[in-house]
């Protein structure tokens, strides 16, 4: 993992569940880490916890449906690191039930 250090990376829902757990270990590794998820206060609470050991951690907020927010969470990454170098497209929510019941809406989501 040493090639990781100082390297950038972008993960979205990163704020919790397994998103938080790449943002560790890509800390771990020596990354800088953008975490970026739709819930602010759980953003806010990501990145005291990643950066209590001097991580470094920016915390974008960014849902992932909308095309607007991509570019603009892509330009504030380019203009404080000059990009990313590992992106994981975590971010996603859950259907409960069967597939067929499912809807449009809930596929967009």
């Amino acid at each position: 993992m040493e090639h990781l250090r100082d390297k950038v990376s972008f993960i979205t829902g990163g704020a919790s569940g397994i998103g938080l757990g790449i943002a560790r270990a890509c800390l771990d590794a020596g990354m800088k880490v953008v975490i970026a998820d739709l819930r602010r206060d759980a953003l806010e609470s990501a990145a005291a916890s990643l950066t209590a050991n001097g991580g470094v951690v920016l915390p974008l907020a960014l849902d992932v449906t909308d095309r607007r927010q991509w570019i603009v969470c892509a330009d504030r990454v380019q203009r404080e690191y000059g990009g990313a170098d590992l992106v994981c497209s975590n971010a996603g929510v859950n259907f409960i039930g069967p597939t067929q019941d499912a809807t449009y809406e809930d596929w967009e989501r």
